[in-house]
């Protein structure tokens, strides 16, 4: 007599990478086999966020609970990576002079010295 042990799946806790509440949707699937699919769908892109499926070495858009081991396979779904476009911003840039051609002119009576880009392209 042999007995076999096999796991419920739909009591085996799905983990994902994804963070809450950024619009993803997860579904599962019964195989029929025992095995349960979980499938991981990112919101749609609107004008003010782009959502791309970013995949791992140990995560994918469909994991796969197995009946004999009870545990999903990649581990983690997938996380929806949220982009969103800069609608305003502000910025600096200071640059050495050093590499550029300078030409130094004084200004008339000498009391100011006024430097020229010779050459700016």
């Amino acid at each position: 007599l042999t007995v076999t042990t096999y796991y419920d799946c739909s009591s085996v806790t799905v983990k994902s990478l994804n963070p809450d509440g950024n619009g993803a949707t997860v579904n599962p699937t019964d195989n029929g086999d025992g095995t349960l699919t979980q499938t991981i769908t990112c919101p749609a892109d609107t004008e003010s966020a782009r959502f791309v499926l970013m995949p791992t070495s140990n995560s994918a858009a469909s994991i796969t609970c197995s009946k004999s081991t009870g545990k999903y396979t990649p581990a983690f779904l997938a996380r929806c990576k949220e982009t969103r476009p800069f609608t305003s911003g502000y910025g600096k840039q200071l640059m050495g002079l050093s590499t550029f051609p300078i030409k130094v002119s004084t200004a008339k009576g000498g009391a100011a010295a006024m430097l020229v880009l010779a050459s700016i392209c």
